[in-house]
């Protein structure tokens, strides 16, 4: 979305994460700078005016994954950001407190799951909630003073606002587009190497921050209650869950030759991972065929992608996802492939090296021949 707004050009998303449409939503704009530092300088007053022990929120194992005195120096934070008036500024206020929740929770940060840190690691943590919470505050206040000044030198801001069009939406693309009328000239995107279960969990990563967050600032209606559980978004992402496995298992099976490969090899894997491979490539070529019918004829599609491992097996994903591709009436251009610089995932697994390698896949619509 940045760079659209860089290249001017206007921009429609979807992402069934919550999380995430929060944080496009923030960085859209528009750039109120003054006010927004107007407001943080009453927030810090809040804060530091604020001595109750009252806890806000409450949820199942709650105090497992916080502490009492994190508990409290966040239910500060969050009576002082539900005060402020404007919902944009409340935003950019949650979207500071996402940070510090995954900070000064109980769960470690070296994983997207949900990983209780030792006691030992818990006693010793001396991070004040309030204190990392106002760095950031300020720290995203000069992310977004620079990017207003990229914007504003290439003059494609208009009071304040970005001059183009940006539609952004918590939304399933299994279940369809974002806008059904509409056709789109350019599609990048980095979709998941499989689901969320089983590679990274960011329903998972998601769930405790958007506990302290007000629900109804999250933009959008939420197409699902996703605090049910904490594995919920995970749950209704690609592959997350699967009704009819062997009606499944035979649809993909016809759908791509290296698929069919890969499924067969996981035929007697004891942990059943063939299933769990096929409904995310099932999921998966639904989302392509509705992405595929909202392109624009011509239009080009870039994937970021990587091949991972199932039980020792490489997955390869930029072939499949080839072919379920022209599938539906997308021609292959090129593919570049890439050194993966810097990554949050191990280097290695419990059975096998993780990936170090990613390529971009660039798909082309067919544009439709006239009579």
């Amino acid at each position: 979305m940045t760079e659209a707004m860089l290249h001017g050009l206007s921009f429609a998303g979807q992402d069934i994460n919550p999380l995430a449409v929060l944080a496009c939503y923030v960085k859209k704009g528009p750039f109120y700078i003054k006010k927004v530092k107007k407001s943080i300088d009453l927030l810090r007053k809040r804060i530091n005016e604020d001595h109750a022990s009252d806890i806000e929120i409450e949820f199942e194992k709650r105090d497992k994954w916080f502490t009492k005195d994190v508990l409290v120096e966040l239910s500060i934070i969050r009576r002082a950001i539900m005060k402020e008036k404007s919902k944009r500024v409340r935003c950019f206020f949650w979207l500071a407190m996402v940070d510090t929740v995954r900070a000064t929770s109980n769960s470690r940060t070296s994983t997207f799951k949900l990983h209780i840190r030792t006691q030992t690691d818990i006693a010793s943590r001396t991070t004040s909630p309030k204190l990392d919470f106002l760095r950031k505050v300020d720290d995203n206040l000069l992310r977004l003073q620079e990017l207003q000044v990229a914007l504003d030198s290439q003059k494609k801001l208009n009071r304040f606002s970005y001059i183009e069009s940006i539609n952004i939406k918590c939304k399933d693309i299994v279940k369809g587009g974002i806008f059904q009328n509409h056709k789109y000239d350019l599609l990048i995107t980095s979709p998941p190497y499989g689901d969320n279960g089983t590679t990274v969990p960011y329903g998972q990563y998601s769930y405790l921050p958007l506990q302290w967050i007000a629900p109804d600032d999250i933009p959008g209606k939420m197409p699902f209650d996703f605090l049910r559980t904490a594995q919920e978004i995970d749950r209704q992402s690609l592959g997350g869950a699967c009704s009819n496995k062997d009606h499944v298992l035979h649809i993909m099976n016809t759908k791509s030759e290296a698929l069919k490969q890969l499924l067969d090899h996981l035929s007697n894997d004891k942990q059943k991972r063939q299933h769990k491979v096929a409904n995310f490539f099932y999921d998966m070529d639904l989302a392509l065929e509705n992405i595929v019918r909202q392109m624009a004829d011509g239009a080009f599609m870039i994937f970021t992608l990587g091949n991972r491992r199932v039980a020792n097996q490489i997955v390869p994903m930029d072939i499949i996802m080839r072919d379920l591709l022209e599938g539906h009436g997308a021609v292959f251009i090129t593919e570049i492939y890439r050194d993966i610089p810097t990554k949050r995932m191990a280097s290695k697994n419990r059975s096998s090296a993780t990936m170090t390698e990613e390529s971009l896949l660039v798909m082309r619509k067919q544009t439709t021949q006239k009579k």
